[in-house]
C-alpha cells in the first residue's frame, strides 16, 4: 500500500492543528470592544452600567464605615492621617468605579502585548502563515517502504490518530473560549468587587479580584508558550535509524526501450546531470518501463520503517494529549503562581 494514504491522514491532522493555532491566536489577542462587531461588549457594558448604581451605594456605605473606623484610630493615636487618607480614597474609589471597565481592558492589553512579544521573539512575524507542525520527510519515506499488511494497519492507525488530534484541538479551543468568557464575565461584574476598594476591611476582596483578572491574562500567556514549546518538541522528532523507502542499486546503464542516445544527451543538457542520472530520469519518466535501478526494500528495512512510524505516532499522540492537559491546567498553574 502506498504511503501517501498514511501521510495524508497525518498531514490532514497537522494542517488542522496549524489552522487551529491561527484561530487560537486570534482569540487570545482579540479587541474586546470590536469582537463580533461589538455585540458582546454592548451586553457586557450594559450589565456593568446596571450594576454600577448598586456598587456606588455599596461604596458610600463602605466609606462611611471606614471613616468611623479611622476616626476611632485618630482619637486613639492622635493622628489625623487615616482621616485624610479616607477622603483621598473617596476620589480613587469614584475613579475606579467609573473607569473600572477601561482599567480592566488596559490590563488585558498589557497581556496581549506580552503574547505578541513572545511570538515575535521566536521569529513568527505572520502568525497565520506559520507552520507549527509538519510530518518529517524521513517519516514520509518510511511509510513508502512498508509492507502491504503494515501499510493497511498504519492507515487505520493514522486515521484514528488524526481523529484523536482533532478532538485534542477542539478541547484546546474550548479552554481558550472559556478564558474569553471569563474575561467578559470579570468585566461585567467588576463594579461590586471594585467597590471594595473603599474600605480597609474589604480591600483584600478588591485585590483578590484584580489578581484573579491578572491570572486570566497570564493564562493566555501560558497557553501560547505551551503551544510554542509543543511545536519545538513535535518538529524535533529524533530519527536515529537509516530510513529507506525505494532503494537504488548500480546496474548496467542501458538506455530504456524506445529512447535513444540523443534523448539522453538532451536530458543531460537540460538537467545538467551525468549520463547515469539522465538514464535514471528516463526510466522515471516512463512508468510503463521497468526500472532496473529500483527494488523493493528488504524485510529488515520494512521492519525498521514500521518501527520508526510506530515511534513517531506514539510520540506525537503523547505530545498532543500532554499539550491539551497543560492548556486545560493553565488556570490552576497560574493560580498557584500568583497565589490566588
Amino acid at each position: 500500500m502506498t504511503g501517501n494514504w498514511i501521510t495524508a491522514n497525518l498531514q490532514a491532522a497537522m494542517d488542522f492543528f496549524n489552522a487551529m493555532m491561527t484561530f487560537l491566536y486570534d482569540i487570545l489577542v482579540i479587541n474586546p470592544f470590536t469582537y463580533r462587531d461589538g455585540a458582546i461588549w454592548a451586553v457586557v457594558d450594559g450589565i456593568y452600567n446596571a450594576i454600577l448604581g448598586s456598587a456606588i451605594s455599596l461604596t458610600v456605605i463602605l466609606i462611611y464605615l471606614g471613616i468611623i473606623e479611622d476616626v476611632g484610630d485618630m482619637i486613639k493615636h492622635k493622628n489625623p492621617g487615616p482621616i485624610i487618607w479616607s477622603f483621598i480614597k473617596v476620589m480613587f474609589a469614584a475613579g475606579i468605579l467609573i473607569g473600572g471597565k477601561y482599567l480592566m481592558v488596559l490590563i488585558f492589553s498589557i497581556g496581549k502585548e506580552f503574547i505578541d512579544k513572545i511570538v515575535l521573539q521566536n521569529g513568527v512575524n505572520v502568525f497565520s502563515a506559520s507552520t507549527w507542525v509538519t510530518v518529517p520527510d524521513k517519516v514520509v519515506n518510511a511509510t513508502n517502504g512498508l509492507s502491504t499488511t503494515s501499510g493497511i494497519l498504519f492507515w487505520v492507525v493514522t486515521l484514528i490518530a488524526a481523529l484523536v488530534i482533532m478532538v485534542v484541538c477542539f478541547s484546546i479551543m474550548l479552554t481558550v473560549y472559556g478564558r474569553l468568557f471569563k474575561i467578559y464575565m470579570h468585566i461585567a461584574i467588576a463594579p461590586i468587587p471594585l467597590a471594595c476598594f473603599a474600605s480597609r476591611s474589604t480591600m483584600q476582596h478588591f485585590l483578590a479580584f484584580i489578581k484573579s483578572f491578572v491570572g486570566v491574562m497570564l493564562e493566555g500567556i501560558v497557553i501560547i508558550v505551551a503551544c510554542m514549546i509543543f511545536s519545538a518538541f513535535a518538529n524535533g522528532f529524533d530519527i536515529n535509524n537509516q530510513i529507506e523507502g525505494v532503494v537504488t542499486e548500480q546496474a548496467e546503464m542501458e538506455i530504456p526501450a524506445g529512447y535513444t542516445e540523443e534523448d539522453v544527451q538532451n536530458i543531460m543538457e537540460s538537467e545538467n546531470c551525468t549520463w547515469e542520472e539522465a538514464i535514471e530520469k528516463l526510466y522515471m519518466l516512463d512508468e510503463a518501463v521497468h526500472n532496473p535501478f529500483e527494488k523493493e526494500p528488504s524485510d529488515e528495512v520494512k521492519a525498521e520503517n514500521a518501527e520508526l512510524v510506530w515511534k513517531y505516532l506514539g510520540e506525537m499522540l503523547f505530545l498532543f494529549v500532554l499539550l491539551a492537559a497543560v492548556i486545560k491546567g493553565a488556570d490552576d498553574y497560574v493560580r498557584k503562581l500568583i497565589g490566588v
